[in-house]
Formats: C-alpha cells, structure tokens, sequence
C-alpha cells in the first residue's frame, strides 16, 4: 500500500522532488504489484506522475490553496468543522 509517508518528505514539495520520488521509489513498487499483468511501460503509462497528474487535474481543477485562503492575522480560519485563530505571519496557533 502507498501511503502519505512517501509525501512527507522535505523534497516532496517541489516538482522534481515529487518527480524522483514517483520514479524512484512510487513505480518499482507499482511494477512489483502488477509484475505479469502489465508490462513496466504500461505501468508507467498507467500510473506515472504525468497520468496521475492529468487524472487528479481533470477531476477537480487546479487548485492554489495559497490564493484561496488568503487570510489576515488574527482572523479565525475554517479547517472543517473547527476554526482556528491564525498568529501574526498568517499560519494557524
């Protein structure tokens, strides 16, 4: 199972970051778990970072959540069904 560890990464926030990540650690384990059904580049075809990419853009837009929740300090913010207060810089304490 690929789970969040994988993202958790410091070198995850960029695009070669999360590139390397994919090639080098994301698609051996996919190619393992469809070894003799598909081939290693239908693996890639099916399920590298491009494709999941395009899937993930088509379903929900691209989004800039930088730009969507452009919040003032001290302004309480929604997280779910909570909120909370942001400090000075605009990060929530």
């Amino acid at each position: 199972m690929i789970g969040p560890s994988y993202f958790m990464k410091a070198h995850a926030e960029s695009d070669q970051g999360l590139a390397d990540i994919w090639k080098y650690e994301l698609l051996p384990l996919l190619e393992e778990q469809y070894f003799g059904r598909l081939n290693r580049d239908k693996v890639h075809e099916k399920f590298g970072l491009p494709a999941m990419l395009k899937k993930a853009q088509a379903k929900v837009g691209a989004i800039d959540l930088a730009l969507s929740q452009q919040e003032q300090p001290g302004e309480a913010v929604e997280y779910g069904d909570s909120s909370v207060e942001s400090d000075t810089k605009g990060s929530a304490v």
